[in-house]
């Protein structure tokens, strides 16, 4: 199932995930556009793709998004220890990390190389038996992800 999600009113839009996986609930401005999947086969439980305007072929590895959140199948462990060797590198920093509405889980914020050829910020939580990702991947968007996404991000543990 996909969902595309376009309004311009002020001051966010808001996407609320399937009750299933813990009602992630994403307010974003209003000016950008939402482009998710939900439940794909095989797939993430939730894949979310946000961008200024409008959202950008999302099976194009070159283009940039200004927010991406992804429920992915794996243990938090697991995907913490996907940063070890850009950390060790010093490619990567990596602090705990707590959500303003959700206190009760503590994951970790990746700040730098997020991927082989990305550079942002990445928010790392456990949902569950699963693990929730919250990540722009350029710096520009580092404002809105800290002044607008992360305040307002919420989900059911």
């Amino acid at each position: 199932v996909s969902k595309v999600v376009h309004f311009k009113k002020h001051p966010y839009d808001v996407y609320i995930g399937p009750a299933a996986f813990g009602n992630i609930t994403v307010n974003y401005p209003k000016t950008w556009s939402a482009y998710v999947i939900e439940n794909e086969r095989g797939g993430n439980p939730v894949s979310g793709y946000f961008q200024p305007n409008i959202v950008p072929n999302v099976t194009d590895i070159d283009k940039t998004f200004a927010l991406r959140v992804e429920l992915v199948q794996s243990a938090y462990d697991q995907v913490l220890n996907q940063f070890k060797a850009s950390l060790t590198q010093g490619k990567v920093t990596v602090t705990p990390y707590t959500l303003t509405k959700v206190p009760s889980v503590v994951g970790s914020r990746v700040e730098g190389q997020i991927t082989p050829r990305k550079q942002g910020i990445m928010v790392i939580l456990p949902l569950r038996n699963m693990t929730l990702k919250i990540w722009t991947e350029s710096n520009d968007f580092k404002g809105d992800l800290d002044t607008h996404i992360l305040p307002n991000l919420s989900f059911v543990p």
